[in-house]
């Protein structure tokens, strides 16, 4: 897959490659919301 940027991201003498690229699907992205007390769903 071709990178629309290449690049680094630099944490004093740590750096990490980062590769920007297209995404090929549309997905959504759903969260669940925990009630802290039992662990139950929220129902949100």
């Amino acid at each position: 897959m071709r990178s629309i940027w290449n690049g680094a991201v630099s944490f004093g003498l740590v750096s990490i490659p980062v590769k920007l690229v297209n995404a090929t699907e549309n997905r959504s992205v759903s969260f669940r919301q925990i009630h802290t007390e039992d662990g139950g769903s929220l129902g949100v």
